[in-house]
Formats: structure tokens, C-alpha cells, sequence
């Protein structure tokens, strides 16, 4: 299952993005400090809904260990 990012502009725009979401898919996390959710898969409708209202969507990706047994982290971590 894929995870997403969902980041909102303002606290207004949260709260219908979270409304939006919330019953329509797996919602792992929301934080309206930072005016993001995490979600498990995003159908292609409640998609087009969520970027009708503004959400910018990005597809998390999880942590790999490099071949040296590291965490191979993505580059904004690093």
C-alpha cells in the first residue's frame, strides 16, 4: 500500500482537506500545526477532490537500508 503526504496552505483549507479524506481512506497521522496528513492509498477521485481544494500531494517513500546495512535515508533528510 502506498503512503502519501498531504500538505495544506492555511488552517481552513486543512480542515476541508482533512474532511475530505478522513472516511475515505486510511488516515495515519494529521498534525493542523503543520497542516499535514498522512494517508494510505488515495483513490483517483478523492485525488481529483483533494487537488480541487488545494492539497498538494506527494507519495511517501519508505526508508531502505543501503548495501552497507545503513539507513539509505531520502535526501531531504540528509
Amino acid at each position: 500500500m502506498a503512503r502519501y503526504k498531504i500538505k495544506a496552505d492555511n488552517a481552513d483549507q486543512f480542515r476541508r482537506i482533512r474532511d475530505l479524506a478522513e472516511g475515505r481512506t486510511s488516515v495515519f497521522v494529521t498534525s493542523e500545526r503543520r497542516l499535514y496528513i498522512g494517508t494510505g492509498d488515495l483513490p483517483s477521485d478523492l485525488r481529483r477532490d483533494l487537488l480541487n481544494a488545494g492539497a498538494r500531494i506527494t507519495e511517501e517513500r519508505p526508508h531502505q537500508l543501503d548495501q552497507t546495512g545503513r539507513l539509505d535515508a531520502p535526501p531531504h533528510f540528509r
